[in-house]
């Protein structure tokens, strides 16, 4: 089993009603509730990211990975920030928020404009870093702060999200809540846990061309728990983005089984060829295993093996290839070629071919390991 890593393109928190845009921060803060420090935002954020999938598709298409979408499971994981210190549970952040417990992430697509996959909603990251405009001594203005896009209203300098925060939460038009498509759903208990969301059907989707006009996904509480009223604090969890300077960048972990299997019933152009399979079962030979093996020609059906002398004989070599001419159980299916060399003692040697009953008793034994082999295939087939 392998894996193979997948890295964010772009990611950004939008933050409910506002300009800001924090797509440089290193760690994004999904907050719910209705009191906060007064010059930190209040009501609730969505976290938004799109994957860099090219080297996968690469890889797929030039054969590095052999395997077919429907053995490869794709997870989404991003790291807590809370996740190394339990001391950190129950506690306020420094932005004057509790940090979250007991609550739900949903992992949704972001919609295409009006459903249609050939409208995509083209996004981009954005410069900011602050999630407020802080005021910093000796410094008039935050630099680290910024309102371009993207953010809640604004796709793009020019573009615009068609609903506001990308869909609305209590289900009305144009973008409503139960219209998009839920990749992946996850509870937190104590809200130190990672994600790890399954996005197998999604990315297969995507790889195989059966999903398209995706720009990236949306990780967001429940509706319920944005409009929740009656709150007197505000909530929070956190994770790193891919602007970390740890070792704890989000990523895709695409696992696929690379296990290099014995399939050579179906080496040459998808056809059943018995006889080769037969001479070898299982990987191993099963008539000439006492032979060394130079080369195996799985297309060409040739097998070759290396000069083979007897402990008690080493001045006297036999060296044999095998050709297999067709798949049938007939004695014309086979040809065996032998030779044998023999050294005297200043390593003089002479070759010749060995007579035709030598490799007609070697053919036989082929023939009838393969008629034994089919018998037994069959009667496990009838049970």
């Amino acid at each position: 089993m392998s894996i193979h890593k997948s890295y964010f393109s772009r990611n950004n928190t939008l933050i409910y009603n506002s300009y800001t845009n924090t797509g440089r921060n290193p760690v994004t803060e999904l907050f719910f509730g209705t009191t906060a420090i007064s010059q930190y935002p209040i009501g609730y954020s969505r976290f938004i990211f799109d994957l860099d999938l090219d080297s996968l598709i690469a890889k797929l298409t030039n054969g590095v990975i052999s395997t077919t979408c429907s053995t490869m499971k794709h997870t989404l994981r991003m790291t807590n920030t809370s996740n190394f210190d339990i001391e950190l549970l129950n506690t306020f952040t420094s932005q004057g928020r509790l940090r979250a417990t007991s609550f739900d992430l949903l992992l949704l697509r972001i919609p295409p404009i009006n459903f249609d996959p050939s409208l995509p909603q083209i996004w981009d990251e954005g410069v900011g870093y602050d999630f407020a405009d802080l005021q910093y001594q000796y410094v008039i203005t935050d630099r680290n702060y910024s309102t371009r896009p993207s953010n809640w209203f604004e796709t793009t300098t020019i573009g615009v999200w068609e609903e506001n925060g990308i869909y609305n939460n209590r289900n009305l038009s144009p973008v409503p809540f139960s219209a998009l498509t839920l990749v992946a759903e996850q509870h937190f208990e104590f809200g130190d846990e990672n994600i790890e969301f399954d996005m197998t059907n999604e990315i297969n989707g995507i790889l195989n061309n059966t999903i398209s006009g995706v720009t990236g996904w949306v990780i967001a509480y429940k509706p319920q728990l944005e409009l929740f009223s009656g709150l007197t604090d505000t909530y929070e969890v956190q994770f790193f983005t891919r602007h970390t300077q740890t070792f704890y960048e989000p990523h895709l972990d695409t696992s696929y089984n690379d296990l290099i299997e014995d399939d050579r019933n179906l080496f040459t152009l998808g056809k059943v060829n018995k006889l080769y399979l037969y001479l070898y079962e299982d990987g191993n030979p099963l008539n000439l295993d006492f032979l060394p093996l130079i080369n195996a020609d799985y297309t060409g059906g040739i097998i070759i093996y290396d000069w083979y002398s007897q402990a008690n004989n080493p001045k006297e070599q036999i060296k044999i290839s095998v050709q297999f001419l067709s798949d049938e159980l007939r004695s014309d299916s086979v040809k065996i070629t032998a030779h044998k060399k023999i050294c005297d003692n200043a390593d003089r040697c002479s070759n010749s071919t060995i007579d035709q009953n030598f490799s007609n008793s070697i053919k036989e034994n082929i023939i009838t390991a393969a008629r034994t082999l089919k018998i037994e295939e069959a009667k496990k087939e009838k049970k």
